[in-house]
């Protein structure tokens, strides 16, 4: 090193192995948050500069090591987790983002021809769309075992999305202006499914971005469960003989949560926050306290085709082990 420094007069004090590192110092540290605007939101910042940048980013992932669908959705979740807090300031910065995302997600994935790759002949003429409506076409429908072709393809939307990434400002923003959205149907991924059971169980792409396959566990990710179902998204389902089966595997999955979130250590007020919040959606599930719903009610979740998806997960996980 010091010849290094010698060699270029002093102008290289330290190499670094990464730009984290070099920022970790103190004087630089100071010095970019002095040149920095008073009320920079850095996660913000990253959503909107991925936005920007998700075209050429898919477009640089095609041919990549692992398959065009999983190479597309790595690029998409990549810029969607800095999207996973709620805030009123920020809210409507938020959903220009997320709208523009969409958009880039509609035509990249018409661009790099990815039904090709997720349909069988039967849907080869298969157009993608976007948006906020429920459609089978929606690119986001590539996401799971539909969009390889195994028969029916149910319905989804940009908000559906959201709601498994927990990103609630922007099923907040897209509800007060269309509340229709809460309905569920026969041939749909409600809002509530796609909540409560978000991202990992939605998709079969194994390699896409860890916060994707990973969602938070905060107040964010929990509160976009218990959002629509404070909204009076109904929360039956049509065949009862699979609501035991549905009803143990959300309660699982907040039950992880739980145990994640008590797993980590310190937090104060803000642990206890998130903690409140997980029993209160648990209970809203279970109808274990006086709700607006009944307690045969809060147990016939979701709609009739979750119990297709559940019966999968078992095999999902056996496939992401492997």
């Amino acid at each position: 090193m010091a010849h290094i420094n010698q060699y270029v007069r002093g102008l290289i004090d330290v190499l670094h192995r990464s730009t984290g590192e070099w920022l970790k110092q103190e004087s630089i540290w100071d010095e970019v948050c002095s040149r920095a605007p008073a009320n920079v939101d850095p996660q913000l910042t990253l959503l909107q500069v991925g936005a920007k940048r998700l075209g050429d980013a898919i477009r640089g992932r095609v041919g990549g090591r692992y398959s065009l669908r999983t190479n597309f959705w790595w690029a998409v979740t990549r810029y969607l987790c800095h999207a996973d807090f709620d805030s009123p300031e920020a809210r409507e910065a938020i959903v220009k983002a997320l709208d523009q995302i969409d958009v880039i997600a509609t035509n990249s994935a018409k661009e790099i021809n990815l039904v090709r790759e997720t349909c069988d002949k039967e849907h080869q003429d298969v157009v993608l769309v976007g948006g906020c409506d429920y459609s089978p076409n929606h690119w986001i429908v590539t996401q799971g075992e539909a969009g390889l072709g195994r028969g029916f393809i149910p319905e989804n939307s940009a908000v559906g999305l959201a709601a498994q990434m927990g990103i609630l400002s922007y099923v907040k923003a897209k509800l007060s202006y269309n509340p229709e959205l809460l309905n569920p149907g026969a041939s749909r991924i409600s809002l509530l499914e796609n909540a409560a059971l978000g991202f990992e169980y939605q998709s079969l792409c194994k390699a896409v971005s860890r916060h994707a396959m990973n969602p938070p566990f905060g107040v964010e990710r929990v509160e976009t469960v218990k959002y629509p179902l404070m909204q009076g998204a109904d929360p039956r389902i049509a065949d009862k003989g699979e609501e035991n089966t549905v009803q143990s595997e959300v309660q699982r999955v907040l039950e992880r949560m739980m145990e994640r979130l008590l797993d980590h250590p310190g937090g104060g007020e803000e642990k206890k926050k998130k903690t409140k919040c997980l029993r209160e959606v648990s209970q809203l599930f279970s109808g274990s306290h006086q709700s607006q719903f009944t307690s045969s009610e809060a147990v016939e979740l979701l709609k009739p085709q979750t119990r297709r998806m559940i019966m999968t997960i078992g095999q999902r996980k056996d496939e992401r082990d492997e």
